[in-house]
């Protein structure tokens, strides 16, 4: 379906995407690397794959803090020439260690095409309530504790350990 999706790009774009996706574009083979200018035309091709692809979905960046410098730059561009929404995740603390990433992300956020929302761990209550919630049981107290543990309150592990459990 994302190939067919594909199809739709200009040839310009569609031989620029050859770039990454050498079986699109028969004559991309040998293609040289891209000047300046070039750069640009490549990245505003591959905004326009990414629009076509995603859709009237949302892109999905897991992890952002682990974009490099041109990777974060794509997907920059595609927010600001697109409507297309993202969701990115990422550790503050690995944020602050990736100055692009971090730059980029403060620019989307004051152009008001990015708003932050912080997740944070469960407590052991909130693990407790949940787990009691499933169960139906007002115990559970000890299963509760070792949860947390494990997951440190984070609650996609809290959400994937329960749900494992009750798969097995």
């Amino acid at each position: 379906q994302n190939r067919s999706q594909l199809e739709l790009l200009s040839n310009s774009d569609r031989l620029e995407v050859a770039r990454l996706i050498p079986d699109l574009e028969p004559n991309s083979k040998n293609l040289e690397a891209p000047s300046l200018e070039g750069r640009t035309r490549f990245l505003q091709a591959l905004a326009h794959a990414l629009e076509l692809i995603v859709g009237k979905g949302a892109l999905l960046v897991d992890d952002v803090h682990w974009l490099d410098e041109s990777s974060i730059n794509v997907v920059t561009l595609l927010l600001n020439q697109t409507t297309l929404q993202a969701i990115f995740t990422a550790r503050e603390s690995e944020l602050e260690r990736t100055d692009h990433v971090r730059i980029s992300i403060k620019t989307l956020e004051r152009q008001g095409i990015l708003k932050k929302t912080y997740l944070v761990a469960w407590s052991e209550i909130d693990v407790l309530d949940l787990v009691r919630g499933l169960s139906g049981s007002d115990q559970a107290t000890e299963f509760s504790v070792r949860l947390f543990d494990a997951t440190g309150g984070n609650p996609f592990f809290t959400l994937e350990t329960i749900r494992h459990l009750f798969a097995t």
